[in-house]
């Protein structure tokens, strides 16, 4: 979890998405705040004023009357002008800003498809595969990084079955390949076609790729993947939720271009009467270069500066976060101790990047490693040095 987005409470600077979503933690601050009437998002220069509001006994923050639109993208106060916010599930119920069980305890639990959380699912993912990671002997495509995948997906289990007879990743796409891969969809959605939504018990199942492309009609939204023909349809709502809990990927795309290989989805899928499939749950990843998770520009800045000098790295998934603040990346291949790069927007208060970039260290000693810290606001620092070679690639 990264915090690049702040909220001025009181004078004190808090995470907005810790802020957002886990109020418990800062009820006397917040009760504070609400008797002062000082309460700040900083995800825009000019700052926006925010509300102290209590809800079930507990104080919660929320977007000034009318001004939930003004908020950045990636502000989790943002919600698109004309979109009634209390009709978006809360992020709260996204695997990105929760403590989520492991996959083992999954298999275990009993739970449905329809219970799973996408996020989960999809970081279980990248990380069993290690496309979270990179060493400057790899190569990476969609060829590969579908090997990778599948070979995941069978490490986890839902409602007692293998996750990989149940997910379908598009193959690279050619005219020799095309019989094979319509006999591959065609198998896959078999299931799906005999139990659609309109059945008593409905099938669904997962669908992974890369999107190139979405497009709008009078009931929502189309999304297509590299290599696949079919389009997976996405309600206008479901859209509107994923500004929300998916945001970083939906920025990339919601102003009707979509850069080529930039955003992963993982989508429940169910069929429809008319054959199409619709998308009961969905979530967008941004990716940078080799698949890499990367939530805004300033860090793909970072990946191409780790790609370039071909270091050894990884990227912290959020549902696996453990004590202290997740740096955004961390650098394997260091001479003495790992390294956790920090990196902080534009937006974060200049006062207060000395106390934070002392928390950051005290967080990367108690983890056993270094700390290199770059505020976008000022020239990006030399990586710690590396060792002379670099793990065996694989």
């Amino acid at each position: 979890m990264h915090q690049e987005i702040g909220v001025l409470v009181n004078g004190k600077y808090v995470a907005a998405i810790e802020a957002r979503y886990r109020p418990e933690k800062y009820q006397s601050a917040l009760q504070a705040a609400r008797d002062s009437g000082h309460v700040q998002c900083m995800c825009v220069d000019s700052g926006l004023r925010l509300v102290v509001k209590m809800r079930a006994g507990k104080l919660h923050l929320a977007a000034w009357p009318d001004q939930a639109h003004m908020h950045s993208q990636l502000c989790p106060f943002f919600t698109p002008e004309g979109v009634n916010s209390k009709a978006v599930v809360p992020l709260a119920e996204s695997i990105e800003h929760q403590k989520y069980r492991r996959s083992d305890e999954l298999t275990s639990s009993g739970e449905h498809a329809a219970d799973v959380r996408l996020w989960f699912v999809l970081h279980e993912l990248w990380e069993k595969s290690l496309m979270n990671r990179w060493v400057p002997s790899w190569r990476r495509d969609w060829t590969m990084a579908r090997r990778h995948l599948i070979r995941a997906s069978k490490e986890i289990a839902i409602d007692g079955v293998n996750l990989a007879s149940r997910l379908y990743l598009p193959q690279t796409f050619t005219p020799a390949r095309r019989e094979e891969i319509n006999l591959e969809w065609g198998a896959f959605t078999a299931p799906l076609l005999d139990r659609p939504s309109c059945s008593e018990e409905t099938a669904s199942a997962f669908v992974l790729g890369v999107v190139a492309e979405v497009n709008k009609d009078s009931r929502g939204f189309w999304i297509r993947l590299q290599h696949h023909r079919e389009a997976f349809f996405v309600s206008s709502l479901m859209w509107m939720n994923l500004s929300r809990l998916s945001r970083r990927g939906w920025s990339e795309i919601s102003n009707g271009t979509v850069p080529k290989g930039r955003v992963v989805t993982l989508l429940r899928v169910e069929a429809m009467s008319n054959l199409h499939f619709a998308a009961a749950d969905c979530v967008l990843m941004r990716v940078s270069e080799k698949y890499i998770p990367a939530n805004l520009d300033f860090e793909d800045l970072v990946i191409r500066m780790l790609l370039d000098e071909q270091r050894s790295f990884y990227r912290p998934l959020s549902y696996a976060q453990s004590h202290g603040v997740q740096p955004n990346f961390v650098v394997t291949d260091t001479v003495v101790k790992d390294c956790d790069l920090y990196v902080t927007g534009s937006g974060f208060p200049q006062h207060r990047l000395p106390g934070y970039t002392n928390e950051r260290m005290r967080d990367s000693t108690s983890r056993g490693r270094v700390s290199w810290h770059w505020a976008k606001s000022n020239a990006m620092p030399a990586l710690p040095a590396a060792q002379t070679k670099h793990m065996v690639g694989r």
